[in-house]
């Protein structure tokens, strides 16, 4: 590891175990002293008698400290791998090369990502475990990547405990189902929700830290995890008693984001309040330009290369969108980029269309401070 472009490199003796699965072994490397806002290049190296034992370098960069200090962020979900024979994950590659090409600080991600259970080319599903980690490489071997846990992660055959070790998540909240961390002025909650209604303790869990992270003065705060809370796509709409669970105590805190995945197309609301009954005033006359506190957002930002498995399509609006959603599209994959500072938070959703052609903007909206 070193500062990117300068010399010597300083060495990093890695912690080894045996990898969940059929085989191999999982490194875990400790960096401290590293500087703020500042580019690093890292490689990896197992063994010398390997043909080549250095991995070829990369580079990611340390986050921006102060509640002012601006920074981006990809958010995805429903990923898949590449290849699959039933043809519903023909654009992963150029999706993953999209959020490369952006740079972003980190990664989010809300679940859903090897789908084994339905991936014939896989009996063991550390393998496909495996096979996901290489396809997500080019992104997260430059962006650290912050999981939310979806219903293929947790009930389909992939388990929590095949999962969990391939991560270095922040340490407190539930034993990695959900979990906190702040960036800058964000605070940002992942919490364990992949299908059905969080248990009542992670719910609890994520009560106390968004109250704590109020009381400590964090500018923005951001839920983000696997079911959706606003959906009505014919896929996966969304369940009522989800919704009923977690709004309460995201209006109870002035969350200004709510994201998840789970119903492959995008939906976005307008701001919410009043149980999420109620579009703000402010959201109708302010178009895509939103005044914190007005209520919250909540987007769905699906697929970002996995297409359902219900019918290989995406998730089709069959009626006209209900009052409470600003926008929405279900004929492209998506993933969202997130660009925050003191004062602004804005969201951009990118499309990316299996017929080819270049990226476009599917949605755009900041909510603004002041």
């Amino acid at each position: 590891m070193r500062r990117a472009g300068t010399t010597p490199w300083s060495e990093v003796r890695a912690e080894t175990a045996p990898a969940p699965g059929p085989g191999g072994f999982l490194h875990t490397a400790r960096l401290a002293g590293l500087d703020p806002d500042t580019p690093y290049e890292y490689r990896a190296s197992c063994d010398a008698r390997f043909a080549v034992p250095w991995s070829r370098s990369f580079r990611a960069r340390t986050a921006p400290v102060g509640p002012d200090a601006a920074f981006e962020a990809v958010f995805f979900a429903d990923t898949g791998i590449p290849g699959r024979p039933d043809g519903t994950t023909d654009v992963g590659a150029r999706l993953i090369a999209e959020m490369t090409a952006d740079t972003p600080l980190f990664a989010l991600g809300a679940g859903d990502y090897a789908y084994a259970d339905t991936d014939t080319r896989f009996v063991d599903p550390a393998r496909a475990i495996d096979a996901w980690f290489e396809h997500l490489e080019p992104l997260l071997a430059r962006a650290p990547f912050l999981p939310a846990w979806g219903n293929h992660e947790i009930h389909l055959g992939e388990g929590f405990a095949e999962w969990a070790p391939r991560f270095a998540l922040p340490e407190g909240g539930e034993e990695g189902r959900s979990y906190s961390f702040d960036v800058g002025g964000a605070h940002f909650c992942a919490l364990f929700a992949p299908g059905e209604a969080p248990p009542p303790h992670h719910l609890a869990w994520l009560d106390r830290d968004l109250a704590a992270a109020r009381a400590a003065g964090a500018r923005w705060l951001i839920v983000y995890q696997h079911a959706a809370l606003f959906a009505h796509g014919s896929s996966h709409p969304a369940r009522t008693e989800v919704r009923d669970a977690v709004v309460p105590i995201l209006e109870r805190h002035g969350v200004d984001l709510h994201l998840s995945g789970h119903d492959q197309s995008y939906e976005r609301t307008h701001p919410l309040c009043e149980g999420g009954t109620r579009v703000a005033i402010s959201a109708r006359a302010g178009g895509a330009r939103i005044a914190a506190g007005a209520g919250v957002v909540y987007a769905k930002i699906s697929p970002a290369g996995k297409r359902s498995s219900r019918g290989g399509d995406f998730s089709r609006f069959a009626d006209a969108a209900p009052p409470v959603i600003a926008a929405r599209s279900d004929a492209c994959h998506h993933f969202g980029r997130l660009r925050v500072d003191g004062r602004r938070l804005e969201l951009e959703m990118v499309g990316v269309s299996e017929a080819g052609g270049p990226r476009r903007r599917v949605d755009r909206f900041a909510i603004e401070r002041g």
